[in-house]
C-alpha cells in the first residue's frame, strides 16, 4: 500500500467520526520559544488549554471554526536530538506525522477503540501496547490497561516517565501519560492523553524536579498520532521505514559506495531534512537559526565524504531525486534544487579546511585510544565545527561512554560562562534546540 493511500485512509477513517479535517501547518513554528515544529500536537496547544473554543473560535487554517471538538491533520517535523538513533529501523530527524485529535469530544475509552479499529481495518495484528506506570506522583494507567484488555490485546507493558509520558514539546507546554502501539518491534501509534500543562522542559519533568509544578487543564484532551513512514513500514510489511515508498529510488546513488547500511540511511535522513528545512527558510533570523540545523546535518556528511572518501557531487544527485519525488512540496522544483545545492556547496566550502584539521586530531587520537569525554568533544566541537554525532562514531573505544546528555551539559556550561545561553527567551532556546551555534 503507498503511503498517500495510507494517508488518505487515515484521513477518510477520521473524518467518518465527526472529526475535523485541518490543512497542514509550516514546518516553522511561529513561536518564541520554538523554532521548528516537532509533533503534530503543537498547533493545536491552545485547543487544548481552552485558548480556544473549537466550536465558535475560528481555526486559523480554515478560516472558520471547527464546529466539532474533533479534528484530524498531518504535519511534517522535525526532530534534530534523534540524530545519533537514525541509522535504525525507525528513527528519523524528519517525517510527517498524522494526528487525531479531541478536545473533550470523548474520552479515553473511545479514543483507544478507534485505535484499535484503525489498525483492524486495515489487517494489522498489534504485537502489544504500553501502558503509564506511574511515578513521581503519578497514578497507573488502569483505565487504559483495562480497555486494551477488553479489546483482546494479549500483550500489555507497564513503562513510567521516561517512556509513556508525552511533553512538554519545548521549554514549556502541554503534556500527558501515553498508550503506544507496537508492531514489529517499531512503535508505531502514541494515544496521548493530554491532562497537564507543565511550566519547564520535558527533561526535567521525567526527572521529577519542579513536578509539583504540573497543572491539570481544565479538558482532559486526546491525541492519536502515528508516523507515516513508520505506518507505511508495517503496512507493508516492511521491517525498516526506508523500504517503503516514501524514499523510493533515493538510495541508488549511493549503492556503490562504502558506506555502510546504517551511514546510507543516515545520509538520506539528514538530505531529505536539508531540502524540507531549506524549502521553508525565511529572510532575517530565522534565516540563519535554520542554517543552524542544515549545517548540524551537512558537516555529518561532510564527514562521510572526507573519511569514506564519497565522491562529490553525490549527494546533490540525491537532492536532485528528492525534489523530483516530492516535487508536490516544492513550488518551483528546479529553483528548489538549485537553491538547495548552492547552500550545500557553500556550507562544504566553509567547512572544508577545518574538518581536515579536526578530523586529523580526532583519528590521531583514536590511534592511541585516547579518552574522548564530554570536554574533549565539546573542543573538537567549538574549535573545529565536528557535529557530535561525528566525534562520537569516529573515536573509537575512546568514545564509547561519551554520551549526548553529557555533551549538552559541558555545552550549556560554556554557553553559561560565556553570557550566550538566554534562558527562556526567544533567540537562547531557540539556538538551543537546534544544537546550538556552531563555528
Amino acid at each position: 500500500m503507498k503511503s498517500h493511500d495510507l494517508k488518505r485512509r487515515f484521513f477518510e477513517f477520521f473524518e467518518r467520526r465527526e472529526h475535523i479535517f485541518v490543512p497542514s501547518a509550516p514546518l516553522i513554528f511561529d513561536n518564541q520559544k520554538k523554532l521548528l515544529t516537532s509533533s503534530g500536537i503543537e498547533y493545536f496547544e491552545k485547543y487544548f488549554k481552552s485558548e480556544i473554543n473549537p466550536l465558535d473560535d475560528p481555526e486559523p487554517r480554515l478560516n472558520k471554526p471547527l464546529g466539532a471538538p474533533n479534528a484530524v491533520s498531518s504535519q511534517y517535523c522535525f526532530r534534530p536530538e534523534d540524530a545519533e538513533n537514525v541509522g535504525d529501523n525507525s528513527h528519523l530527524t524528519f517525517f510527517e506525522m498524522l494526528t487525531a485529535l479531541t478536545f473533550g469530544g470523548y474520552k479515553k475509552q473511545t479514543a483507544i477503540k478507534i485505535t484499535s479499529d484503525f489498525f483492524k481495518n486495515l489487517n494489522i495484528f498489534i504485537d502489544y501496547v504500553t501502558i503509564f506506570s506511574g511515578g513521581s506522583g503519578f497514578s497507573l494507567d488502569k483505565d487504559s490497561e483495562y480497555i486494551w484488555k477488553e479489546l483482546g490485546a494479549t500483550y500489555i507493558q507497564r513503562l513510567g516517565l521516561k517512556e509513556n509520558f508525552w511533553g512538554p514539546a519545548g521549554d514549556e507546554g502541554i503534556c500527558g501519560s501515553t498508550s503506544e502501539i507496537y508492531i514489529k518491534d517499531i512503535g508505531v501509534w502514541n494515544v496521548v492523553f493530554v491532562d497537564y500543562y507543565f511550566p519547564d522542559t520535558h527533561k526535567k519533568l521525567i526527572s521529577g524536579k519542579n513536578i509539583r509544578k504540573i497543572e491539570r487543564l481544565d479538558v482532559q484532551g486526546i491525541a492519536s498520532v502515528t508516523g507515516l513512514e513508520r505506518l507505511t513500514a508495517v503496512a507493508n510489511g516492511k521491517s525498516n521505514v526506508f523500504e517503503t515508498d516514501i524514499f523510493d529510488g533515493l538510495f541508488l546513488p549511493l549503492q556503490n559506495t562504502a558506506l555502510t547500511e546504517r551511514q546510507k540511511r543516515i545520509a538520506v535522513d539528514h538530505l531529505r531534512a536539508v531540502c524540507f528545512l531549506a524549502n521553508e527558510i525565511p529572510a532575517g533570523e530565522s534565516e540563519q537559526l535554520l542554517k543552524i540545523g542544515i549545517r548540524n546535518l551537512l558537516r555529518r556528511l561532510f564527514v562521510y565524504e572526507r573519511l569514506i572518501k564519497i565522491t562529490e557531487g553525490l549527494f546533490e544527485e540525491i537532492i536532485e531525486k528528492m525534489v523530483k519525488l516530492y516535487n508536490s512540496d516544492f513550488k518551483n522544483p528546479a529553483d528548489s534544487i538549485r537553491i538547495i545545492n548552492d547552500i550545500i556547496k557553500k556550507e562544504r566550502l566553509g567547512f572544508t579546511e577545518m574538518m581536515a584539521k579536526g578530523l586529523k586530531e580526532l583519528l590521531k587520537k583514536k590511534s592511541e585510544n585516547s579518552l574522548i569525554d564530554a570536554p574533549i568533544a565539546f573542543y573538537f566541537y567549538e574549535k573545529f565545527g565536528l557535529p557530535f554525532e561525528s566525534i562520537k562514531e569516529f573515536s573509537g573505544v575512546g568514545a564509547k561512554n561519551l554520551t549526548r546528555e553529557d555533551f549538552e551539559n559541558e555545552l550549556k556550561k560554556h554557553q553559561i560562562v560565556s553570557g550566550k545561553l538566554e534562558e527562556k527567551s526567544g533567540i537562547g532556546s531557540r539556538i538551543k534546540e537546534l544544537w546550538s551555534k556552531i563555528p
